[in-house]
């Protein structure tokens, strides 16, 4: 009596069961573009991602030591990457442990607070205001 592994077609049959899972997981998990879309998924229609350059202006401690600070900057935008910006230069305020480099051209994701001032939204594990 002949196996099943001497039947015509029966290598093609195996392969498939190795082939169809792995097709269908790609299939189904989504493409790198798509996946940068979703971590980026926490900016909102009405938020600000520009680049621009920092000019500090006042500090406000946030602990006795002054270890962490509330920052007050004017941000001048190179280029806004997405929203509108109602200015070439806007005041932010942004949570820090110390200035941002004035002379280097920095990215940001603002989001305008119930204030009306610009919050720089924290990327990463980096520093700044939770948005979500």
């Amino acid at each position: 009596m002949a196996s099943v592994a001497d039947m015509p077609g029966a290598a093609t049959l195996s392969a498939m069961k190795i082939i169809l899972p792995l097709a269908l997981v790609s299939i189904l998990s989504p493409p790198a573009s798509l996946q940068a879309m979703q971590q980026d998924s926490h900016i909102r229609r009405d938020d600000l991602v520009v680049m621009g350059y920092v000019t500090a202006r006042e500090y406000e401690a946030l602990d006795e030591f002054g270890m962490s600070s509330i920052m007050t900057a004017d941000l001048k935008i190179s280029k806004v990457l997405r929203g509108r910006a109602p200015g070439g230069t806007l005041t932010i305020r942004y949570v820090a442990h110390m200035d941002l480099p004035e002379n280097s051209e920095l990215r940001f994701h603002l989001r305008r607070s119930s204030a009306g001032a610009w919050l720089v939204c924290k990327q990463g594990r980096g520093q700044g205001y939770i948005c979500k």
